[in-house]
């Protein structure tokens, strides 16, 4: 099969939703699981690697995703394997993959360990936050179980390629310093914070208590280093290690940061349009990696930086966000920017902080 390629536009981060089946119903979730589960098989896995990896640049990030990707983790050691050999000796390659851990055996983690998988843990924190919304289908919260793994995958892999994913909503942006605490307590030193989108609306009182309680968790994080007890945010070990946050506040190609192929080999920008209604969903849907069909906007264009390609994030991610979710995403983000900053300022001349910044590069950044 004919790999896409592009013309001189580089894929940097890249999403594989290789299930849209999960054994939770997470109240927050956006997922649609009332259609037809999809279901990745490996020559559809093939063809989107061989889209990602044959357009640069030497950097590369490839995140697996679901639903819950472990309901498809049979398709994994023959996608690693395909993705060593396409790879050549120059591209620096990062495998990750995000999931709720409610199913994970001794053997996953086997795997991940001897592959080098950077691991994202779907976790809000304390058992009532997590219980209110991470819950089975038979309404039963997912707390216990989720922990009980928690400790097995802490024993084999390395804090520094796990992190926990704590999933933020409006009714409970007041507790976020309090569940960041208990994750750390818990024995992580790498937390992502992660808005939710849609779920709930982000009045300008919650969007302020968001902004507050991020402001405690950096003060927290900036008051560990002279005490040499480092704790980190992705967002800032991201904007430390790569400047994409820096980046996408300026304008960046769509496909450097934003490419997602879905189970059937469907390309977006975006995990939110692939589940929008049929309709609305075709107007999203760039191409598909199994036909070699990409939409002639984007074979066309080349990425220079400055308005034109600013212009299409703008045009692409065109639907009004009613939930404001997006304002404290921004914030989120300008908040990681700026400690990056005084980090790499106050680096110049504290060794400690020197040496918080080269451990956050070795860490998980997303």
């Amino acid at each position: 099969m004919k790999s896409i390629s592009l013309n001189n536009k580089k894929i940097f981060e890249s999403k594989l939703t290789i299930t849209t089946n999960c054994t939770l119903r997470c109240k927050y979730c956006f997922v649609n699981k009332l259609n037809r589960i999809q279901k990745m098989d490996l020559k559809t896995a093939k063809a989107a690697v061989d889209f990602i990896m044959v357009n640069g640049p030497k950097d590369k990030i490839i995140k697996i995703y679901g639903g819950e990707p472990m309901l498809n983790f049979d398709i994994l050691p023959k996608l690693v394997s395909y993705i060593n050999k396409k790879k050549s000796s120059k591209t620096n390659l990062t495998l990750s993959l995000c999931t709720n851990a409610v199913i994970l055996k001794p053997e996953h983690i086997d795997f991940f360990k001897k592959n080098n998988f950077l691991l994202a843990i779907s976790f809000d924190g304390k058992k009532e936050t997590h219980d209110k919304f991470r819950r089975f289908e038979n309404d039963q919260g997912s707390f216990n179980i989720v922990t009980f793994n928690l400790k097995l995958l802490l024993q084999k892999i390395s804090k520094r390629n796990i992190a926990t994913n704590i999933s933020v909503v409006a009714s409970e942006a007041g507790k976020m310093f309090e569940n960041f605490k208990y994750v750390i307590f818990k024995g992580f030193d790498t937390v992502n914070l992660e808005p939710i989108y849609g779920f709930g609306n982000w009045e300008e009182n919650h969007q302020k208590e968001f902004e507050n309680q991020m402001g405690k968790i950096i003060k927290y994080i900036l008051n560990g280093i002279p005490k040499n007890q480092f704790v980190f945010l992705t967002t800032i070990n991201r904007e430390l290690k790569y400047r994409t946050l820096s980046r996408l506040k300026k304008g960046v190609c769509l496909f450097n940061q934003f490419l997602e192929v879905y189970p059937n080999g469907e390309m977006a920008f975006s995990s939110f349009f692939f589940n929008l209604p049929l309709a609305q969903r075709r107007k999203y849907i760039i191409g598909n990696v199994l036909n070699g069909g990409l939409k002639s906007k984007y074979r066309s264009c080349e990425y220079k930086d400055g308005d034109k390609c600013q212009k299409c994030l703008i045009e692409y991610f065109d639907i009004s966000d009613n939930s404001q979710s997006s304002k404290v995403v921004q914030k989120r983000n300008l908040l990681s920017i700026q400690t990056a900053e005084y980090l790499n300022n106050m680096a110049q001349d504290n060794n400690l902080f020197k040496e918080y910044i080269k451990e956050a590069n070795r860490h998980i950044c997303f």
